[in-house]
């Protein structure tokens, strides 16, 4: 018996420590197993520990946890990865357009390079080729060279049978059909029909299709030249003023002062008397004001030469016959362009700006210290400090009452009274008093506006629609905004419900359903429902309008919302739209042109320093110190 119990006590401790090895083993198996990232196994292994050892639960369901924890870290990881590779599979398409685009571009110069036929159309069997070096000459119809390789930007001007071109000193040179250079130029422009119009060593000529170049010594030479109308404009001769004709005769002695032409009218002073000027074809008068009409015809012409005041020839030009009509000498002392027949002068008695008519009598009495033009139909007057706005009828439609008055958007003013902000629209009725600290943009029939250095909505009526709590914001567009809470953005309806919280430090405003945004570095796009169109990757970026959107990458070009490629490379240094029938402007270094996005070309070269428009919406550009307003093909309509 006692034989017996010990045997049993024997094979109890070997299953013990059978049983002991047994769990040690899976345990060591699934700690392998996680090693290597077989968790199917590691699990296994822990579970089958767990059935030899029941009491050792606790432990095993931390190893499973654990391999549980690593799976879902692993899941994760994959996800970022996913969504990492889609935005460089996107980065990496853009860029292979980009690239494409440019080595295009490559392409086709080096075919302009390799060829050696210019682009040119052969004028009166004369035309440019250009060898390697990008230098052009002038040749005849049967490939015969009439100038060495030496010109540079070579161009033709079809009315008078010349061509143009920068020699290699740089000068702009006028060329005839021999080769010969006639004149260097700083730029020649088509001025009207019938002439062209020259600048040369900071003088300007007026020279028609017909000239005879034989006599270009004893051509006409002004120190600047306004706008024509109906065949004429003043010039100005060392601070006098001459009215001539489009083929650059003389038809008026000098004045001491002469405003270029507006409506067919300009103003022009003799001594102390001003008289306007009216172009009446085939004669130039000058319309009655006041005091007696005098008519006179001059029949002699002064021609200058070129750099000097010497007279060096009079002759006679017959039959133009002007009749001018005195205002009362000292009347005004100064006048302003006319519009609808109307003119603001400054009566020289008062000190005060009124409004006359062409009868010379006053529709708006002299009663204003300023006024300035601040748009086609507006001009602001400004009375004891004050401002107010008379409309194009005469009418005021806001009494000078007011610090300040700006002219905004929708026609909408914005007045600014005691360092708050109000708004008025254009037919002067008052959509709510100066009260905000300040009112900065309105779309979607509610205006930004500030109090407190808080921000907030209102309606077109100025009541808040949503409080003024944030920090910062935009307008509306389709009932949503961007709105800063504590310096986050968030987007919010009309409501001023909270729509969604954004990932990101900097946002745009909503523009076409889409916004930019970025995390202080790289822009890159979004739509409303929060998916990313475009990961991070411009330096700047501008609104959509019409599904496009200017973005800046190495330079600035057009991108569409609906395709990837760009329609206009990234390799402009700015741009701006003139509002003349989505005409575009693009800078190219220093230069403005205007360019033809669907064909991918100019349409005027690169050729002006400045463009920009004028009160009444014309396309002024500025060459050197001289301003200009153009047509849609660079030709000159106003000096």
């Amino acid at each position: 018996m006692k034989r017996i119990t010990v045997i049993i006590f024997l094979l109890h401790c070997a299953f013990q420590i059978k049983a002991q090895n047994t769990y040690s083993e899976a345990i060591k198996q699934g700690d392998a197993a996680f090693a290597k990232g077989d968790y199917r196994v590691a699990i296994n292994k822990y579970f089958a520990a767990e059935a030899f050892e029941p009491s050792k639960r606790e432990g095993i369901k931390e190893k499973v946890n654990s391999v549980f924890d690593k799976i879902e870290s692993l899941r994760k990881d994959a996800e970022k990865a996913k969504s990492s590779a889609i935005k460089s599979e996107k980065k990496a398409i853009l860029e292979a357009e980009l690239a494409r685009k440019q080595e295009l571009l490559a392409k086709k110069e080096k075919a302009r390079n390799d060829t050696l036929i210019s682009r040119m159309v052969f004028l009166n069997n004369r035309g440019w080729v250009s060898n390697l070096n990008s230098k052009s000459a002038l040749i005849d119809n049967l490939g015969n060279l009439i100038t060495e390789y030496m010109f540079s930007e070579p161009g033709f001007l079809p009315n008078v049978n010349l061509f143009t071109g920068y020699d290699s000193y740089g000068n702009y040179c006028l060329i005839d059909s021999t080769g010969q250079i006639l004149l260097e130029t700083e730029y020649i422009m088509l001025c009207n029909n019938s002439s062209i119009l020259i600048k040369s060593h900071n003088m300007f000529t007026i020279i028609p299709f017909n000239f005879n170049w034989d006599n270009l010594d004893s051509q006409f030479w002004y120190n600047s030249i306004g706008n024509f109308c109906e065949g004429y404009t003043f010039v100005n001769l060392y601070n006098k003023f001459y009215l001539i004709n489009e083929y650059g005769e003389i038809s008026d002695t000098g004045y001491d002062e002469a405003y270029d032409f507006n409506e067919g009218r300009a103003w022009a002073r003799f001594g102390d008397e001003w008289v306007v000027v009216k172009i009446n074809k085939p004669k130039v008068t000058l319309d009655t004001i006041i005091g007696d009409k005098r008519k006179q015809t001059i029949n002699t012409i002064i021609t200058y030469h070129r750099f000097s005041s010497q007279i060096i020839k009079t002759r006679e030009v017959n039959g133009k016959e002007y009749s001018r009509d005195t205002i009362s000498k000292k009347r005004f002392s100064e006048v302003k362009p006319f519009h609808n027949e109307t003119s603001w002068v400054k009566d020289n008695d008062k000190g005060l700006w009124g409004k006359i008519n062409m009868d010379g009598k006053y529709i708006i009495s002299p009663e204003f210290d300023s006024i300035e033009s601040i748009d086609i139909k507006f001009t602001k007057v400004i009375l004891n400090g004050k401002s107010g706005v008379i409309d194009e009828n005469n009418e005021i439609i806001i009494s000078p009452v007011y610090d300040e008055i700006e002219y905004w958007v929708d026609s909408i003013f914005r007045v600014t009274s005691n360092n708050k902000i109000g708004c008025i629209d254009n037919k002067g009725k008052v959509l709510f008093e100066p009260i905000f600290e300040n009112v900065y943009q309105f779309r979607d029939s509610t205006f930004l506006v500030c109090s407190n250095y808080k921000y907030g909505w209102a309606d077109i009526n100025g009541k808040l629609i949503i409080d003024t709590i944030y920090s910062g914001g935009y307008i509306f567009e389709n009932n949503k905004a961007v709105a800063y809470l504590n310096k986050k953005p968030f987007i919010i309806n009309k409501r001023g419900e909270l729509l969604h919280k954004l990932p990101y430090t900097n946002t745009s405003l909503f523009s076409e359903g889409l916004l930019w945004v970025s995390n202080g570095g790289l822009w890159g796009l979004i739509d409303t429902s929060m998916t990313e169109l475009i990961p991070p990757m411009f330096f700047e970026v501008r609104d959509f309008k019409n599904d496009e959107a200017w973005v800046k990458y190495h330079g600035w070009g057009l991108i569409s919302k609906d395709n990837p490629e760009y329609i206009i490379p990234p390799l402009f240094d700015d741009f701006w739209y003139s509002g003349r029938d989505k005409e575009l402007w693009v800078k190219a270094g220093i230069k403005w042109g205007t360019f033809n996005k669907n064909e991918g070309k100019w349409n005027i070269p690169p050729f002006f320093d400045k463009v920009y428009n004028d009160i009444y919406g014309n396309v002024c550009v500025q060459k050197g110190n001289d301003y200009y307003v153009i047509d849609e093909f660079g030709q000159i309509i106003i000096k």
